[in-house]
This record gives C-alpha cells, sequence and structure tokens, in this order.
C-alpha cells in the first residue's frame, strides 16, 4: 500500500501548482491524487475516484513519490517534420501538372523515392496532393478494356 506524507512546505507547493492557471487539467487531476492519498484515502478508492485503473492511480503516485511533482506534468511530443516540404510539393506539381500525363498514386510514390529520398504511405500521399490541388488516376485492376474484342471473345 502505497501512502503519501506530505511536509508543510510540499502541500503549500502542490496547492500553488493546482492552482496555476498554466497547470494542465490531467496534470492538476495527478496532484490531487497525491493529495488524496495524503489525506489517507486508499489507491483503489482514488482510481475510482478519478474512473481510472488502479494501475495507473498506483503509477502516478510511486513517481510522485520517487520523482517529485515534476514528474506528474504532461510530457509534449515533439511533431515530427512535414516530409513533403513545400519546395518538394512544388517540384511534385510542376511534374504532375506536365505533358499532360495521367500519373497514378504508385508512380507518384517511385517519383519521390527516386529524386527525393522520400518514402510516404500511400493514402497519406493522395490526402496531402488532394488537399494541394494536385491529382493522380486510379487504375483499375484488369486491362481487358484495352485488348482487342475479339481476344476477349476467345477467352
Amino acid at each position: 500500500m502505497y501512502r503519501v506524507r506530505l511536509t508543510a512546505d510540499q502541500v503549500t507547493e502542490l496547492n500553488r501548482r493546482c492552482r496555476d492557471a498554466a497547470t494542465k487539467p490531467e496534470t492538476r487531476d495527478r496532484l490531487e491524487m497525491v493529495r488524496l492519498s495524503d489525506a489517507g484515502w486508499s489507491v483503489p478508492k482514488i482510481a475510482r475516484h478519478f474512473q481510472i485503473t488502479e494501475s495507473r492511480a498506483r503509477h502516478w503516485i510511486k513517481t510522485s513519490l520517487a520523482e517529485g511533482f515534476d514528474a506528474l506534468e504532461s510530457r509534449t511530443v515533439p511533431k515530427l517534420p512535414h516530409k513533403l516540404t513545400p519546395d518538394i510539393l512544388d517540384s511534385l506539381r510542376q511534374v504532375v501538372g506536365q505533358d499532360g500525363r495521367i500519373w497514378t498514386a504508385p508512380q507518384v510514390m517511385d517519383w519521390l523515392k527516386e529524386h527525393h529520398c522520400l518514402t510516404v504511405n500511400r493514402s497519406w500521399l493522395c490526402e496531402v496532393m488532394n488537399a494541394n490541388g494536385m491529382s493522380y488516376k486510379r487504375t483499375m485492376r484488369h486491362v481487358w478494356h484495352k485488348q482487342k474484342a475479339e481476344q476477349v471473345r476467345d477467352r
């Protein structure tokens, strides 16, 4: 059983953090879990109160005991840079729009890999192309429409 015993200074710091407008709601909940544990609440009771699993409540209480209140802050995950930079999109727009050629999504993917060393997901590429006013052609799964009628009939 995890029991938190906060000193007067820690209680003051916890209250300051909870009342700070910059504190995110999930961080405020974690701080409140520590406060309730200090007040004598059990981990199962805290978990029911916050509608989370007992293991999650225990995790945040153990974290605060080991690392302090700073460890309860929400960490932001850095956003990955967009693979298709504006320069690449401009060159793609020029290539796709030239000579009236109809490009398929796999052909565009091959072009990106060959000229810019980029490997992208096909459905994501199609969304980006559509969002930027570029179009691609979906190919048919067969070529019967391009065959001679007598060859198709003899099959």
